[in-house]
């Protein structure tokens, strides 16, 4: 089975670095106008869009019981407030949102326009947020058809697509819906009562992730004695990709688990870490090109290096990277302009000032090339200067830290002094102990937090990482395979995935 997080950058890459556009041709495109649009709008859907501006976000309406009502995107332009719907709601939703138009002064009324999802800005496009990475939105006039990534794309990001990954019977909570669509903090809405309740809990009891096997699979699988519903699928190479909504137990990264002869792998959403996704991927491809060096490839390693810094213009590594190749093939005015798109980028790169310097010394501009040479000394005196800083703070924040541990051990100490079975006292000192590397005396408080109560996830987690670092890694894995049906039963999957990762650290060790 290829690697998961590998094909999915293939194929962001593939659609982020490319010019994409594609319009959703089964939407349809309404306007709003009036002045109190923005407050209306705030108070009837999950979305949170009193910052919302030139920019778009998927919205829903739910009814009373914090099931969907509807889906779509909200759009806000230079022009106002636009919403596209799928053209199966479209009528009811429109209908359900003008029947809370009391006072305001709003009209709906419906264009000939389709939304427009694309990689590129184009004229009165705005931002949002697609498949996990960073998108735009516009209104056209005229169809695009998309290509057939986007359809991988679509299963990789369980992405919100009517009657597929989004049935409207189901409440928000079971869908990535529950991530795009919702915020919790603004002001009521209908269903926020029901859908704040059961996220603030256990969270649902089902929710989508993501499962990679090596064959297809049936419309409906059994794993682990629970029956579960493909709802999109796609194969990319010999891999096949499914969405599944999948029971509380089985929403742990990584879990892999037995299929008639297959091995499955769970996933759970986002695959890849949202927050630095273009850099995992850009990264990705710099090394890709770094290899194509290594292996004399100078073509194909400088075209790769040219899409990393297309797709991510701020990576300065590919600069870097680019020049010196260059440089060494001979090209030395071109690796200099190389050198000057880096301190465009990064303007403290000393690296940038010697390679010019090295260079111009190549080209025979002696003069240039000793300026440069001075300012890489003033970077990197700089450099040194911004790093002792660095290292300055860090001392205060561990002082802070260390101070902070000293007071928590006291308070500790003295709620013990009262009370010895304590839980939360207990595991608050077994976790000092275990940041100091005293884990005999860790795990003496941990048997008190678990003999007291059984189903204290993070107490089963930090045992396990106790035991790992001891290299008990049979020990280790008793208490994970104890901890992680604890953990999920309750809704805790933080502590959940946690011991997962651990628990194929173990495995790799074995």
């Amino acid at each position: 089975m290829e690697n998961n997080q590998e094909i999915i950058k293939d194929v962001m890459f593939e659609f982020f670095f490319n010019d994409n556009q594609f319009t959703l041709n089964n939407y349809v495109v309404y306007k709003f106008k009036g002045e109190e649009t923005r407050e209306y709008l705030q108070r009837q859907i999950t979305a949170d869009i009193s910052g919302l501006d030139n920019a778009a976000t998927i919205a829903c309406r739910l009814d009373r019981t914090g099931r969907v009502f509807s889906f779509f995107y909200l759009i806000h332009n230079n022009d106002g407030f636009y919403l596209a719907v799928d053209e199966k709601i479209s009528e009811e939703t429109i209908e359900e949102l003008e029947k809370f138009i009391i006072m305001e002064d709003i009209t709906i009324e419906k264009t000939q326009k389709l939304p427009c999802l694309s990689t590129r800005k184009g004229n009165d496009f705005v931002t949002m947020d697609l498949f996990d990475g960073v998108g735009y939105i516009g209104l056209v006039d005229e169809k695009l058809d998309k290509k057939d990534y986007v359809n991988f794309l679509e299963v990789l990001t369980a992405w919100p697509i009517l009657d597929k990954t989004i049935d409207r019977t189901k409440l928000i909570n079971e869908t990535r819906l529950n991530e795009f669509a919702i915020s919790y903090n603004k002001g009521c809405f209908l269903g926020q009562e029901t859908a704040s309740k059961i996220e603030s809990r256990r969270g649902a009891a089902r929710y989508p992730v993501l499962l990679t096997s090596n064959k297809e699979l049936a419309d409906e699988v059994s794993l682990n004695d629970k029956k579960v519903e493909i709802l999109n699928r796609c194969k990319i190479g010999e891999t096949h990709f499914s969405v599944v909504k999948a029971p509380r137990e089985l929403l742990i990264n990584n879990l892999e688990v037995s299929y008639q002869d297959d091995l499955i792998k769970i996933n759970t959403y986002p695959v890849l870490a949202k927050e630095n996704i273009k850099e995992e991927i850009s990264e990705y491809y710099y090394n890709k090109a770094v290899h194509l060096f290594h292996k004399n490839k100078i073509t194909e390693s400088l075209s790769l290096l040219d899409q990393v810094i297309s797709f991510n213009p701020l990576y300065a590594d590919a600069y870097e990277s680019k020049g010196v190749i260059l440089g060494n093939s001979g090209e030395h005015q071109k690796a200099i302009d190389v050198m000057d798109e880096l301190l465009a980028v990064d303007e403290s790169s000393v690296m940038a000032h010697t390679n010019k310097s090295l260079y111009l010394m190549k080209l025979g501009k002696i003069e240039e090339a000793e300026e440069e040479k001075a300012l890489a000394t003033v970077a990197s005196f700089k450099r040194f200067g911004d790093e002792a800083k660095a290292k300055k703070a860090k001392e205060e924040q561990e002082r802070a830290e260390k101070e902070e541990r000293a007071r928590r051990f006291e308070m500790f100490n003295k709620v013990l002094a009262i009370d010895e079975n304590d839980v939360v006292a207990n595991f608050g000192l077994a976790d000092i102990h275990f940041n100091n590397e005293k884990f005999e005396k860790a795990l003496k408080h941990l048997e008190v937090v678990l003999n007291e109560n059984p189903k204290y996830s993070v107490a089963y987690l930090l045992k396990s990482k106790i035991l790992f670092s001891e290299e008990k890694y049979e020990q280790c894995l008793e208490v994970i395979e104890k901890g992680i049906p604890i953990a999920t039963s309750q809704g805790e999957l933080m502590p959940a995935n946690e011991m997962q990762t651990i628990k194929a650290k173990v495995l790799r060790k074995k």
